[in-house]
């Protein structure tokens, strides 16, 4: 996917799949290099292209969590391709589909349980999508 097309339904899955679900605050989809190619306002992932990197390393990611904006995310649950983490009232959710990564943050008042289901949920769906 690369085309204006394509970038504006990946936008669409953001807006209104993730945001839009109110089980992430902030969110984004990022190409399998870790390049952001759809995003929530004001959302910002400095270390996409290192949680690229390292999405399918399970044993780093237990060992070392996940740095999300200068923030180390504990690891609660990691498995090839998927990542869930917390650091008090905030969580984060990573999962790979085919071609993109899909990654989804929540704030305080808000259920990491929910966020994680909603970016798995997205990520199965692009999965049966070939995406």
């Amino acid at each position: 996917m690369s085309s204006n097309h394509d970038i504006a339904l990946l936008q669409s899955y953001v807006d209104y799949q993730l945001i839009g679900s109110e089980h992430c605050s902030g969110a984004a989809i990022l190409d399998l290099e870790g390049n952001i190619l759809a995003a929530s306002d004001g959302f910002t992932f400095p270390e996409s292209k290192a949680i690229a990197s390292i999405i399918n390393d399970v044993d780093a990611l237990r060992i070392n969590g996940c740095t999300f904006n200068k923030i180390i995310y504990p690891c609660i649950h990691a498995e090839p391709g998927v990542f869930v983490g917390r650091q008090g009232a905030n969580g984060i959710a990573i999962a790979k589909s085919n071609n993109y990564i899909i990654v989804g943050r929540h704030g305080e008042g808000r259920n990491l349980v929910n966020c994680r289901m909603t970016v798995e949920n997205l990520r199965d769906y692009m999965v049966g999508c070939q995406l």
